[in-house]
């Protein structure tokens, strides 16, 4: 890339970093704030849905690139309006889900996934993709978390997407959503964060990124030209999968209502009960899943082994959530001696 595709990306960096704040102005403005109760991992209020930032930077996509994708975008901004009143006002499920399902099915049609995939096959993804953007939506809970899990996923396609004009690269929504997402990090990425992403944030960051895996799966759009196997999908949502999927059925097991605020998964444990600064536990769980990003796009792996990666990431987050446990009722009954 030349210095002029560079300095093209600075001004765009530019431009999200000034929407940003200017949000941040405004939400001040209208109180719109994420006051800590006792499941919070933060003690201060917190201007709430600064990724706003995401779905504005896939508008600029869409505009500079002639609106290439209208149902999609269509359910992102349906998507989009209804987490942002739920960060202002909560919504019962009974509103949210519908939504949820109607823009997936947006997604698909632009897709073409019902002509193409059996409908069983997309029944089963709309139930992961659900589940995914809800996934996302609940690991939001500390600084940087949101912020640098993104990264990890969109790093590969920057690193490794075969583009040598600017004009090639402004093609590319992952570029738009990784400057938005460096953007965002200038007021989250901090000991004290400025804005959390909010539902807007998480859900709306959560649903164009499905739709750039969703692309590469089905072949409409191939940034890297290695074949990739639909099982290694799989590991790109790895670690929030594996936390999201063990805390559920922990919650089950206590028969405890799932979709009620709590502080059980394993990152909620390492920043709050082992007082492992926000940023430190988020790059933690980027890192890992940088690895595992990595090893997909550089290696061919087999079902099998994928099968076996993610049945070792569940033991070994089932033993390091026993020892946070055992460590936190020691450090009490001490306390208490």
């Amino acid at each position: 890339m030349n210095m002029n595709g560079f300095f093209l990306f600075f001004l765009l960096l530019l431009l999200f970093a000034g929407l940003e704040w200017a949000y941040l102005w405004v939400a001040k403005k209208f109180a719109i704030i994420d006051k800590p109760n006792l499941r919070s991992s933060h003690d201060r209020p917190i201007v709430r849905g600064g990724g706003i930032i995401f779905p504005i930077a896939w508008l600029v996509y869409m505009a500079v690139n002639e609106f290439p994708y209208p149902w999609m975008s269509l359910g992102l901004l349906m998507l989009s309006i209804v987490s942002f009143v739920d960060d202002i006002r909560s919504l019962p499920a009974s509103v949210r889900f519908p939504v949820h399902i109607v823009s997936f099915l947006l997604c698909f049609a632009e897709l073409g996934l019902f002509t193409t995939w059996p409908w069983w096959v997309v029944v089963a993804s709309l139930v992961v993709c659900i589940g995914t953007i809800n996934a996302f939506n609940f690991m939001d809970g500390i600084n940087g978390i949101t912020g640098f899990y993104a990264l990890s996923f969109l790093l590969p396609f920057v690193m490794l997407t075969n583009m040598e004009s600017s004009a090639e690269w402004l093609t590319a929504p992952f570029i738009y959503l990784f400057l938005a997402v460096l953007a965002f990090g200038l007021f989250n990425f901090r000991k004290v964060a400025k804005c959390f992403a909010g539902d807007i944030g998480s859900i709306g960051l959560a649903y164009i990124l499905l739709f750039i895996l969703l692309q590469q799966l089905t072949g409409s759009v191939v940034v890297y030209t290695e074949a990739i196997q639909p099982a290694e999908y799989l590991l790109l949502f790895a670690v929030y999968g594996v936390d999201s999927v063990c805390t559920i059925l922990q919650r089950l097991y206590l028969r405890q209502n799932i979709f009620e605020p709590h502080r059980m998964h394993l990152y909620q444990l390492l920043a709050n009960e082992r007082r492992i600064p926000h940023l430190q536990v988020a790059f933690m769980y980027a890192g890992l899943q940088s690895i595992l990003n990595m090893c997909v796009w550089e290696y061919a792996i087999r079902i099998q082994s994928v099968a076996l990666i993610l049945f070792g990431m569940g033991i070994g987050y089932i033993l390091l959530k026993r020892s946070i446990y055992n460590r936190t009722n020691r450090d009490t009954q001490t306390k208490h001696v």
